[in-house]
Parts: C-alpha cells; sequence; structure tokens
C-alpha cells in the first residue's frame, strides 16, 4: 500500500468516524449552534480538544494558503473537509493531495 493511499484511507476514516457521533447527536439535537458550543466547552477536557482541533484546523488553513504545490481546486476540497468535517478528515487529504504529482485526482 503506498503512502498516497493510506492518506487517502485516513482521510475516509477521519470522515466516517466523527460523523458517527456528530450525525446521532444532530439527529437528537437538531441544528442547534449554540447547543453545539456548550457541548465543545462542557468542561475542561472536552474545553482541551476543542481548543486542540480548533487551532489544528486553523494550521491546516494557514498551510493551504501557502502550499504553492496544490492547485485551487485541491485546496479548496482540504478547505471544506477541514471546515466541515474536521481536521482528522481535511489533514490526510491534505497529505494526499501533496503527494499526489499531478493534483488533478477529481
Amino acid at each position: 500500500m503506498s503512502i498516497r493511499q493510506i492518506y487517502l484511507l485516513m482521510a475516509v476514516l477521519g470522515t466516517v468516524v466523527p460523523m458517527s457521533a456528530f450525525i446521532p447527536w444532530l439527529i437528537e439535537n437538531g441544528f442547534a449552534p449554540l447547543l453545539f458550543v456548550q457541548a465543545m466547552f462542557a468542561n475542561r477536557i472536552s474545553a482541551f480538544f476543542s481548543f486542540d482541533v480548533l487551532i489544528s484546523g486553523v494550521v491546516v488553513l494557514l498551510a493551504l494558503c501557502f502550499a504553492k504545490s496544490l492547485q485551487w481546486r485541491s485546496k479548496v476540497l482540504v478547505a471544506l473537509a477541514t471546515c466541515l468535517i474536521g481536521v482528522s478528515a481535511g489533514l490526510p487529504l491534505f497529505f494526499f493531495f501533496r503527494e499526489t504529482k499531478s493534483d488533478e485526482v477529481f
């Protein structure tokens, strides 16, 4: 298995695993941004993980801004994955595209 395939597999896992927790929460609570943020910072340990992921997401987005080897379409896909799913999907996707000589995969 190549490193590109591993990155792509990790991007898929980084999408499926977090969504397996988020979708039931969304079904139970509906679209409730305030409740979502309250749950993110409900206690010190959840705040620790929330801050960690938020800062990591900003770093991924900054890396995208300065990534000269990625084409615009790949940058948009990584940004969307990071903002809509999370760093667990966006970061391996970023590495996948970075490892691709010609990142015209899609």
